[in-house]
């Protein structure tokens, strides 16, 4: 009898098992750093939008709503949708399309000083946006914000 090389069925099947118990665990924890890669991006975006809104209130005197007016340009971002709101002199925020959390810059808020010039984390408390806020920045406490208990961390 010729003397046949090969793996066994079984030995094929345990290797096949291995590589998926591998990959069950390797998955969540590289979904957690696209996620948190994402924040990263929309954090910088809108810092990058404040000193730009900074540069036209320079220029013309005023703070600007209109992105367009800005002499910046933000790569097409499928993730977050950016606005700037003048309620508190200038507030941006950047919106996930997950909506379980919020990236907002406040440059002069006169009710809550210790928000001025900081990034925010917004999150509602027990959604999945918490931990992605958690990663990102130091827990700032909980406060109640449009009907709903929100943790937020601030870069």
């Amino acid at each position: 009898m010729k003397n046949i090389k090969g793996f066994t069925l079984i030995e094929l099947l345990v290797v096949v098992l291995i590589i998926g118990i591998l990959a069950a665990i390797a998955l969540p924890q590289y979904q957690k750093a696209v996620q948190k890669s994402r924040a990263y991006t929309a954090v910088q975006n809108v810092k990058a939008l404040a000193e730009a809104n900074r540069m036209h209130k320079l220029i013309t005197g005023n703070y600007t709503t209109n992105i367009d007016e800005l002499d910046i340009t933000l790569k097409n971002d499928k993730y977050f949708n950016y606005a700037i709101a003048n309620d508190v002199v200038m507030h941006i925020g950047a919106g996930s399309s997950n909506p379980a959390y919020q990236i907002i810059y406040f440059a002069e808020w006169p009710s809550f000083p210790q928000y001025q010039n900081k990034i925010l984390c917004r999150a509602v408390k027990n959604s999945s946006g918490v931990k992605i806020c958690q990663n990102i920045g130091r827990d700032f406490g909980d406060y109640a914000y449009s009907n709903n208990k929100v943790v937020s961390f601030l870069d």
